[in-house]
């Protein structure tokens, strides 16, 4: 016999409730780190180990450091912008950028926001890892909802 209505509309109204914020916010700083990797590997190391990008590379880096891929990487690293905030109870905002003043003038002039937060090489890797997100937040929804809809305990789907 399956799961009476009432039942199971209460296990839902649970998880959107108590579970869902928590496994959106394991998705915005797992997307966290998957963005910073991607700006770091595809969007960074055009220069190719030099020191300083050739005049005619129009990318957003003109000095390359250590401090900045780290602070790129993301959350726990000095310079870096990291928030996740919820925003209801289905979603929530990821808030990601580098302290300018960890870039020490490594950026071309008019790629750094006013706020000192740079986003010239973050939303190419944001655009790239998109689908990967998506894919993976909806993974992680599916295994807590499932579990949720089962009666079991809550818990991740790493």
């Amino acid at each position: 016999m399956g799961v009476p209505p009432d039942v199971m509309a209460a296990r839902l109204a649970a998880w959107v409730k108590d579970t869902l914020p928590g496994v959106l916010e394991q998705a915005a700083r797992q997307a966290d780190t998957r963005i910073g990797q991607r700006a770091i590997s595809s969007f960074m190391r055009d220069a190719k180990g030099e020191a300083r990008r050739k005049k005619t590379d129009r990318g957003p880096i003109r000095r390359l450091s250590g401090t900045l891929a780290r602070a790129t990487r993301g959350a726990g690293s000095p310079g870096a912008i990291v928030r996740v905030e919820q925003v209801g109870a289905s979603r929530v905002r990821l808030t990601k950028g580098v302290d300018t003043k960890i870039a020490k003038g490594g950026f071309n002039e008019g790629k750094v926001a006013r706020s000192g937060v740079s986003l010239s090489f973050l939303m190419p890797a944001l655009t790239a890892e998109t689908g990967w997100i998506k894919e993976r937040t909806q993974r992680l929804a599916t295994g807590s909802l499932r579990r949720a809809v089962k009666g079991t305990a809550a818990g991740s789907d790493a």
